[in-house]
């Protein structure tokens, strides 16, 4: 056989193995937060469901973008878990809204899977709104269902950003001003 046919022949078979992982069926959910109907993308095991990951988007990212653009899900579906990517709206923290919206999506990502335990993870700033989740959360009870949180790229500094600013236009009054003042 000669080189080139056998390369060829390798790269068909690397091809076909990794789109097996890759295969996995991303299925496309409605939900409703205080009358407004949102979506959310989910990919399930095809075996038992051990857990729910919830995984939000960075900024400005599209809910179907997590699926193409990390094979995390793939790797969470093959251990036996199911991946939820939520569209929330894109804040740089939680609000009550966000929190509202990440109860929603569990809970029922809860009821229909028949199970409790999830993590709760995000990218970017989806990694900063899924923190203060957790934190919300687990102030609210230590015994919760949460068992994990993943932050990819988090921007986790932004509270003492802003303080700092703040300090600063403060120090420097008459040089620095805040817009609209």
């Amino acid at each position: 056989m000669k080189p080139i046919h056998f390369t060829i022949l390798l790269y068909a078979i690397f091809l076909f193995a990794g789109s097996k992982v890759s295969a996995q069926a991303i299925h496309k959910t409605k939900y409703s937060v205080n009358g407004l109907t949102f979506n959310y993308c989910y990919m399930e095991p095809t075996g038992k469901v051990k857990g729910i990951v919830v995984l939000l988007p960075g900024a400005g990212e599209a809910i179907k973008s997590v699926f193409s653009k990390t094979k995390l899900p793939q790797l969470l579906a093959a251990k036996g878990f199911v991946t939820i990517v939520p569209e929330i709206h894109t804040l740089l923290y939680a609000d009550q809204y966000s929190i509202d919206v990440l109860d929603a999506v569990i809970r029922q990502g809860q009821q229909k899977f028949n199970i409790l335990p999830y993590i709760i993870g995000g990218f970017s700033a989806g990694g900063a709104i899924a923190t203060r989740y957790a934190e919300y959360v687990l102030a609210k009870d230590t015994s919760s269902a949460l068992k994990g949180l993943v932050v990819v790229d988090g921007p986790l500094d932004l509270e003492r950003l802003y303080t700092t600013a703040e300090h600063m236009i403060a120090s420097c009054s008459g040089i620095i001003q805040k817009e609209g003042y």
